[in-house]
Parts: structure tokens; C-alpha cells; sequence
């Protein structure tokens, strides 16, 4: 994959996968990584961050599913992480436990995977 062919907003979105994948292997709360602390929410993410890696490979493949582009599911799927993840760590947070950093990044990383697939579909 050559990085020079990919777009500000590919790049913007691969680096948030990235961190993303590194984010759930962080403590989120109580020395909990994501993958401990979360039910069905870390394979979400896996998914999100999967997604956003991946969409620049598929270049000259911009459709997957007829209607839908790479650059459409990957902000549809940053987005909705970054809602779920708003929703978690300000409504849904165990009592007595502190935000870690690996919350912390998951919500920054999938605010880049949901900005970087809006601009690189621009």
C-alpha cells in the first residue's frame, strides 16, 4: 500500500483505528483493559477499527455493498462508536471508578475514525 495515494482523511481515519486497537488493550477502569471491562462493545470497536485500517486497501473497490462506500462505513461506524463510547463514559460508568486513559483514547481515536472517513469522503 502505497501512503502517498491515501488521502488526509484515509490517514486521519487509519491513525484513529490504530489507536483504537492500542486503546483497547489500555486500562479503561479499575486496571480493566477494554477487552475485560466491555461485553459486546470491544468487538464493536475490533470492527470500527478493522474498518477504518482497512477501507484505504480497498481502493478501486469503493463499493463493497451496493449504496454504501468505504468511506460511508467508516463514518457511519466512527461515529456510531464515538455516540456509544459518549453514552458509556458519561451515563453508563461503574460508580467509584475512575476514567482511564484507555477510554480516554478509544473516544479520541473514534472521533478521528469519524472525521477522518467524513473528509476523506469529501
Amino acid at each position: 500500500m502505497d501512503v502517498s495515494r491515501m488521502s488526509q482523511g484515509e490517514k486521519i481515519a487509519a491513525a484513529g483505528g490504530v489507536l483504537l486497537l492500542i486503546a483497547l488493550f489500555l486500562p479503561w477502569f479499575s486496571d480493566f483493559s477494554g477487552w475485560e471491562s466491555l461485553t459486546a462493545t470491544d468487538v464493536y470497536l475490533l470492527i470500527t477499527a478493522g474498518v477504518a485500517i482497512g477501507a484505504p486497501l480497498a481502493r478501486g473497490n469503493d463499493t463493497a455493498i451496493p449504496g454504501v462506500t468505504r468511506t460511508g462505513a467508516t463514518t457511519l461506524l466512527g461515529g456510531v462508536s464515538l455516540v456509544v463510547l459518549l453514552w458509556l463514559l458519561l451515563f453508563d460508568w461503574p460508580d467509584g471508578d475512575d476514567r482511564e486513559i484507555g477510554s480516554m483514547l478509544a473516544l479520541i481515536s473514534t472521533g478521528l475514525i469519524a472525521y477522518g472517513g467524513f473528509t476523506s469522503g469529501r
